[in-house]
Formats: structure tokens, sequence, C-alpha cells
């Protein structure tokens, strides 16, 4: 999947919840931006590869860590940082990801 496009993604992994809402923050999100995608793969995500790039906004940032904190129990953030850091949009996307991880029925785009 390195280097594809959003519309890349296997079918398979949209069933699973985590992987459903770390999908609606990178397409919403980071929908043309290779430097998330290159980083996506059938064996998972590699986030701090991904985070360690060091070309994000302080907002970008966060978005990604609270992204990998939904995705697995292995990455933390503060839910202080998200609130406080996160815009009005990108705060929208992370509660909607919230949302899709509890197995709501948020669709990914």
């Amino acid at each position: 999947m390195n280097s594809k496009t959003p519309g890349g993604v296997p079918e398979a992994f949209r069933s699973d919840t985590a992987w459903r809402a770390v999908l609606h923050v990178f397409e919403t999100t980071f929908s043309d931006d290779p430097r998330v995608w290159e980083f996506v793969t059938e064996g998972g995500i590699d986030f701090p590869a991904m985070i360690d790039r060091g070309a994000w906004s302080g907002g970008e940032r966060t978005l990604l860590r609270a992204a990998a904190a939904l995705f697995d129990a292995e990455n933390t953030i503060s839910l202080w940082k998200v609130a406080k850091r996160l815009d009005r949009n990108c705060w929208m996307v992370f509660l909607d990801a919230l949302t899709i991880l509890r197995g709501g029925s948020q669709e990914v785009k």
C-alpha cells in the first residue's frame, strides 16, 4: 500500500474499528498527503516513522499522535493536549474517529 491513495486501502481493514477510526482521520485530513500514506502498509501503520518525519505543524502532529492512540494501546497522548491543541475542524475529526473506534456509525469516506 505504500505511496497509494486512500482508495488502495484493502476492504478487510475497513471492518476493524481501529483501522476505520484511523482511516477516517487520514482520509478526512490527509487524503492526498504522501507523508501519511507511505507509512500505511498491509502490515500496519508505522506511526513513529510518520510522526518523526518532522515536517508537521503542531496541530497535525497532535492529530497524528491522537490517531496512533486510537489505533492501539501502545500509543498514548494526553487528552488535555488533544483538546487544547487541535483546531475546531481537527477536533471534530478526532471526535468522529473516537465514535468509529467505539463501533459508532460514522462513515469512513
